[in-house]
């Protein structure tokens, strides 16, 4: 049994509710944990003190909780003076909830724009990297190298300046 069911367990092993299979290993596990020890200790000495209480119950306290769970509360009650500040803050919150619908808009956006730059920046350098290596093919004296895998599938073109 792991430690989390042995942990849940452990208010009725206390209280011995659980069939002796459950509390075989309830106990089994209880006698190897430092965490499960004194808790049920603590659980066990509140069970104790539960079942030691000999008062009595005061008459008629079970009819009266009873009446008051079925009696309907006092009236409701609106206070003006309540009300208007409850609702003297409202603007400010529908312009700090548009504020914030405006933020969550504008950083998508700005996201969406920050890749597309991206994207056009990498363009450019392929743009200029194509420029500069065929300018270098151009130049006098300059040699064009193939270089090729040897399973043929990898090819790179190289080109040497003198």
């Amino acid at each position: 049994m792991n430690h989390e069911d042995a942990a849940r367990l452990l208010g009725a092993y206390a209280l011995d509710a659980l069939d002796p299979d459950e509390a075989g290993a309830v106990a089994e596990h209880v006698e190897s944990c430092p965490r499960c020890r004194p808790e049920l200790a603590s659980l066990r000495e509140t069970a104790s003190a539960l079942g030691e209480h000999s008062g009595s119950v005061p008459p008629g306290l079970w009819d009266k909780i009873a009446g008051q769970l079925s009696e309907p509360g006092p009236p409701l009650r609106l206070e003006p003076a309540r009300l208007r500040r409850a609702w003297s803050g409202w603007p400010l919150q529908v312009v700090a909830v548009a504020a914030a619908v405006a933020v969550a808009f504008l950083g998508v956006d700005v996201a969406h724009l920050d890749s597309r730059v991206g994207h056009l920046q990498a363009a450019i350098s392929r743009t200029g990297l194509a420029q500069a290596a065929g300018a270098a093919t151009l130049a006098p004296g300059s040699r064009r190298l193939e270089l090729t895998s040897h399973t043929g599938t990898a090819r790179a073109v190289v080109v040497v300046l003198p």
